[in-house]
């Protein structure tokens, strides 16, 4: 069954055998999103941050799978990523609030308060990120 699928695809790409992990996928068409997960989880496991990055900006500079950026700093966080990695993830996060709170769990308190003085300064921002964001997800969900 799937969860069967999901072990051999995970095991895979923990051995670096991404073309047998993309064949899998194809042959037996796992979702895209399911499929970026399972490489996300090997990269970090891995500690490839260089690879988890390259994850990151596959498709059009954006997650494949619609894999929300949050899920890439949650991860880092987790695995105690080096901060200069966990950094990259977040600096690219739109939503100024949301940048401060992912700051604010990897313990750099003055980043956070950067971020949300930038929030304050920008005003209407937020609402046009947000309203941008929507857009761009439509007209990639359009593809």
């Amino acid at each position: 069954g799937a969860l069967e699928l999901a072990d051999t695809v995970a095991s895979c790409l923990a051995l670096g055998n991404l073309k047998v992990a993309l064949r899998l996928q194809r042959d037996f068409r796992m979702g895209e999103r399911h499929f970026t997960w399972l490489r996300m989880a090997a990269l970090v496991t891995a500690n490839d941050w260089e690879g988890l990055d390259r994850l990151s900006k596959e498709k059009r500079g954006a997650p494949p799978g619609d894999v929300p950026l949050g899920a890439f700093v949650d991860a880092c966080v987790d695995a105690s990523a080096p901060d200069g990695v966990t950094k990259r993830f977040i600096a690219r996060l739109i939503d100024p609030e949301v940048r401060a709170e992912a700051y604010e769990r990897l313990g750099d308190a003055r980043a956070a308060a950067e971020a949300r003085a930038a929030a304050k300064e920008g005003g209407g921002g937020e609402l046009l990120n947000r309203l941008g964001n929507n857009l761009l997800n439509r007209l990639g969900n359009a593809r």
